[in-house]
Formats: structure tokens, sequence, C-alpha cells
């Protein structure tokens, strides 16, 4: 394992500034799409509990409507 982390040490110590940019780059683009992915899924929940609030706000105001017209027969 020691033998493995001192390679690794060392393949860092290799970088050059180009190769740190892309890693940068390619990090920030993971943290992009990772952003965008919760974004939209929170988005499509949100839109599913406002269309169960409408089904329920028709579903209500159906079921006044029918004592109302009862009543005025």
């Amino acid at each position: 394992m020691e033998i493995e982390s001192g390679t690794i040490m060392q393949l860092f110590n290799q970088l050059g500034q180009e190769e740190y940019r892309l890693i940068g780059i390619v990090t920030l683009f993971i943290l992009v799409l990772s952003y965008l992915y919760v974004l939209f899924r929170k988005q499509k929940r949100q839109q599913i509990i406002a269309e169960n609030k409408v089904q329920m706000f028709q579903k209500t105001f159906d079921m006044s409507q029918d004592p109302t017209l009862i009543l005025s027969d």
C-alpha cells in the first residue's frame, strides 16, 4: 500500500500547469452537471406537487358544486 501511495504522490508531483487546468475544468464540469441534475429533479418534484394540488382543488370544487346544483333545482 505504501508503494502505491508513493507512486501516486510522484505522479502528482510530475503534473504540470496544463494538467492541473484540465483537472480543474473536468471537476468544474462534473460539478455543473451534478447541480443541473439536482435542479431538474427538484423542478420535476415541484411540478408533481403542483399538479397534485390542482387535482385536489378541482375535486373539491367539483364536490362543492354538486350540492349547489341540487339545492338550486
